[in-house]
């Protein structure tokens, strides 16, 4: 699979629609382009933060499988205004911004 720029915000927006009605994680991480974008991995991860894509919690979710990583703290989860900013100043520290 390619993992250009193109491709990858391709996928996003396929992600978007497929998820958009959608709250049970376990429904959304078997999604077809949740498969895709995690099987793209890191790049994925640069690409939404260098091109300022938009979070909300079904890529936040995306975000923490490919990285292992959750900055969000467990009494701010489900704020999802709040995870946006955990995770912006994550990638902020770890250079994707």
């Amino acid at each position: 699979m390619t993992t250009d720029t193109d491709s990858i915000a391709t996928i996003l927006e396929q992600f978007r629609k497929e998820t958009a009605i959608h709250s049970s994680m376990v429904d959304i991480l078997h999604k077809p382009s949740a498969q895709a974008l995690l099987s793209i991995d890191e790049p994925v991860v640069t690409h939404v933060f260098r091109h300022e894509v938009e979070l909300d919690i079904h890529l936040m979710t995306i975000l923490g499988k490919i990285t292992k990583e959750n900055p969000v703290p467990k009494e701010q989860a489900g704020i999802v205004r709040e995870m946006r900013e955990y995770w912006l100043n994550w990638a902020s520290q770890n250079n994707y911004l």
